[in-house]
């Protein structure tokens, strides 16, 4: 842009994120800020802060610069509206290129919980040395001194008082370390009305990259034991067949395989066996196997496919009911990710 280095400034206020992470700006600079078409324009002196860091957007505008604007925005339009001499302006954003932002900073990936601490020298002046500690005290040396601390003032604790205060144990660090409240204390009863018809959600396509993540997160819960696998075959959907030939894309070796009889590999609960009785000329008989033509067997073979393979799917393989792929994104690898399936399958 051809700015001078006298033209920027030290700052050493740090910006919080919504991942309560702070970021230390490497500098100041105050810029004229123009927005708006040449008819109607609003200009005015913005104090912007350089940050170095990887970033989808060119520059981002704080609240103190839309309030000196006057800025009337809407998100849903994509428009921001502001007084100017001539009558209100207009700027438009445009669809495609925020769904394109949004979609580069989701691959950048997601920073962990870290909490950046400025220091300040003793007589040398300002530094601008950032220290980054975990948030658990368990894992770093609380001892250490970092922040401003020459600016606090000293407060003798004892002994006794501090062992009483420190009892790290009521504290919960992240999902593990919480116990929950006893069900015979609380615990949180739905009022259902049972002439009303359950409302099924429907499941939402999602980009491959959301994928990874919701899986992500669904493993977090499952880990913590916040949630569980819930078993309703009527609710149960099946995977959107677009998106398995998108997940194909950019491999080298597919195989293709069928499951010989998938259905009657799967036994029926003994209780429900009469339930599927039929006659012929000669006698009455039931099924001991799951048959073919009920309903919901389809959901029920999805779901015993999808916990076989759930460790390779998205990675090695993709399966749509009996029908099961295997890719492979280098052909040295493919003998590999085959043999890998059919572990899975002698096992089961």
């Amino acid at each position: 842009m051809g700015l001078g280095s006298d033209q920027l400034r030290a700052s050493l206020e740090p910006l919080y994120g919504f991942t309560r992470d702070a970021v230390i700006p490497t500098k100041r600079i105050s810029l004229p800020l123009t927005i708006g078409d040449s008819d109607r324009q609003a200009i005015m002196m913005t104090n912007f802060l350089i940050i170095d860091s990887p970033f989808t957007y060119n520059v981002v505008m704080g609240r103190p610069a839309m309030n000196d604007l006057n800025l009337v925005i809407s998100t849903k339009a994509f428009t921001a509206k502001f007084s100017t001499p001539n009558g209100t302006g207009c700027i438009r954003g445009e669809q495609y290129s925020t769904k394109c932002c949004y979609e580069e900073a989701l691959k950048m990936g997601f920073k962990g919980n870290k909490v950046n601490i400025v220091s300040r020298g003793g007589s040398q002046g300002v530094s601008e040395k950032v220290v980054s500690h975990d948030l658990d005290p368990r894992e770093v040396d609380c001892d250490q001194a970092v922040g401003f601390v020459g600016e606090l003032d000293e407060v003798v604790v004892s002994s006794t008082d501090a062992e009483m205060c420190l009892k790290l144990d009521v504290f919960a660090w992240n999902h593990e370390d919480i116990v929950g409240i006893n069900l015979d204390v609380m615990m949180h009863q739905l009022n259902i009305d049972s002439n009303h018809k359950p409302v099924c959600q429907k499941r939402m396509p999602m980009i491959t990259e959301h994928y990874a993540v919701l899986k992500e997160e669904v493993s977090k819960l499952l880990a913590n034991k916040f949630i569980r696998v819930a078993y309703y075959p009527v609710w149960f959907s099946f995977t959107r067949i677009d998106q398995l030939v998108d997940a194909t894309a950019d491999h080298q070796l597919l195989n293709f395989m069928d499951a010989y009889s998938g259905y009657n590999q799967i036994p029926m609960k003994p209780e429900d066996e009469e339930h599927t009785s039929f006659i012929t000329d000669r006698w009455l008989y039931c099924y001991k196997v799951m048959p073919f033509g009920l309903k919901n067997v389809g959901a029920t073979y999805q779901r015993l496919v999808n916990m076989m393979f759930n460790d390779v799917i998205g990675r090695t393989m993709e399966v749509y009911v009996d029908d099961m792929l295997v890719k492979s994104q280098q052909v040295d690898d493919h003998v590999h990710n085959l043999e890998e399936m059919f572990q899975i399958l002698r096992k089961y």
